[in-house]
């Protein structure tokens, strides 16, 4: 898997990959070893339209590439399939995009499934990269209480362990809304209105103790706080078998901690400050000349 920086840089990457790999392109979205994988609207023209496709077609790429008897090897994105997306064959994730914290994290955990004669993932970063690991991994332990400044990554039985007491965390701090109940309520649409509900809840000045100071709501910061560290925990240990039992709740902290962004996006779109795009695409220019090989990392 290969990520870029936007989605434009993809579809042109694309092209010089075939360009240099002609028998690897198809327009079938059954066949070919490469595609490309992105959202868009289907209005968009130029090279970034040419990629653009049904989320039914997306989805039947992701599935090829789950399968390791199919011819599909390479697949290229900006931000799908980075978060919530297994393929356990996967082995190596190449880079080219700044990419911090949480996101880091589960952009990590796409390569760090065990597969039958796979014994590691390989990240290999044309981005600087290796610093911000060292952050998140250093911070995620801070976090969680631990005394010694070592990776929590050098031993997965202390995230796991680090990972329930982030969730008994959260549970304490959403006491008050019973969001289990509101999901059991429709099978289609009660997962939604429980993760909009609880990030609502978190980020209304009207509920209890919630009440801003410095102009932050405290239960709003703690909850991104909270589930940032979650997020990580997880990335780096969710092979041990005594956390898969929590993987539903936080499959839900993650989808709360998404809608919590989008509401925090569109809050600075309508005050008229930069979105989140314009800042990676500026990131990119400037990572452009600050690429350089290194050693590899072992982070276990």
């Amino acid at each position: 898997m290969i990520v870029c920086a936007t989605r434009e840089i993809a579809a042109r990457l694309y092209t010089q990959i075939t360009t240099l790999r002609p028998d690897w392109h198809t327009d079938d979205i059954a066949t070919g070893k490469i595609k490309v994988v992105y959202s868009g609207d289907p209005s968009e023209t130029g090279v970034v339209g040419e990629h653009f496709r049904k989320p039914s077609l997306n989805a039947a790429i992701k599935k090829r590439l789950k399968d390791p008897d199919d011819e599909l090897e390479l697949v290229i994105v900006k931000d799908m399939m980075l978060t919530g997306y297994d393929s356990p064959p996967l082995h190596t994730l190449y880079v080219d995009r700044p990419l911090k914290g949480a996101l880091l994290m589960q952009t990590l955990a796409r390569v760090n499934r065990t597969y039958k004669g796979k014994g590691d993932g390989l990240l290999v970063a044309y981005a600087p990269i290796a610093d911000d690991l060292s952050k998140a991994l250093d911070e995620f332990t801070q976090a969680g209480g631990c005394d010694q400044r070592e990776a929590a990554g050098k031993d997965v039985n202390e995230a796991a362990a680090l990972v329930h007491d982030l969730v008994g965390s959260i549970r304490d701090l959403l006491v008050d809304f019973d969001w289990r109940t509101v999901a059991g309520k429709s099978p289609k649409t009660g997962w939604i209105n429980a993760a909009t509900g609880t990030a609502n809840y978190l980020r209304s000045p009207s509920t209890p103790g919630n009440a801003a100071e410095d102009g932050e709501l405290p239960l709003a910061s703690s909850y991104r706080r909270l589930s940032s560290h979650l997020a990580r925990g997880w990335a780096l240990c969710t092979g041990v078998q005594d956390v898969q039992v929590l993987q539903p709740e936080v499959r839900f902290y993650e989808e709360v901690r998404v809608y919590m962004a989008k509401f925090d996006a569109a809050e600075r779109q309508a005050r008229g400050e930069p979105v989140p795009e314009e800042i990676e695409r500026q990131l990119g220019n400037i990572i452009i000349d600050a690429t350089a090989s290194s050693e590899i990392i072992d982070i276990y």
